[in-house]
């Protein structure tokens, strides 16, 4: 944040679990608008608030909402389209614990329907920004949403199809 003179910083996640073996951490940065750190060498919208670094000021306008699950898909797109640049470590900083019973994994329940919700708004607000290399990230993370959490596709088997279908 300081050496990019940027007001986020931010690093992808490594999912862990109690047998993971640990990662050395090399630094360096490089320098992003919103558009490319929102889908930085990932098929998935990184909109997750965990690996990020803010300056409290872009809280003024955007917080995350009281009572909504996925709160985080509701929200970092706006903190990050605020500003115009970002400064991104590429080497995974952040070790995220995957909860066997935590909401990603849980069973289906009404609260679930808050990612759909999330993803059309950010579809929306993507569009609005012509955010040309997140918008198509975020349209196929929408419907890779509904196969694999609404429509009881395994996600091997999703994995495996969409593999195919890159060929």
């Amino acid at each position: 944040v300081v050496q990019n003179h940027t007001l986020i910083s931010m690093c992808p996640l490594e999912s862990v679990t109690e047998m993971s073996p640990y990662s050395p951490i090399s630094l360096g940065s490089i320098v992003l608008s919103p558009d490319e750190a929102y889908s930085y060498k990932s098929r998935w919208p990184q909109a997750y608030a965990c690996g990020r670094l803010y300056h409290r000021k872009l809280f003024e306008i955007h917080r995350y909402p009281i009572g909504r699950q996925w709160e985080d898909l509701f929200t970092t797109h706006k903190l990050l389209f605020q500003i115009d640049q970002i400064s991104y470590i590429p080497t995974p900083m952040y070790y995220y614990f995957i909860n066997e019973n935590g909401i990603v994994r849980s069973k289906w329940t009404q609260k679930k329907m808050h990612q759909l919700d999330a993803f059309e708004e950010l579809i929306v607000f993507l569009k609005r920004k012509n955010a040309v290399q997140s918008y198509p990230v975020a349209v196929r993370s929408y419907f890779s949403c509904i196969h694999l959490n609404y429509l009881g596709v395994e996600e091997s088997a999703y994995a495996d199809a969409e593999k195919r279908a890159y060929r």
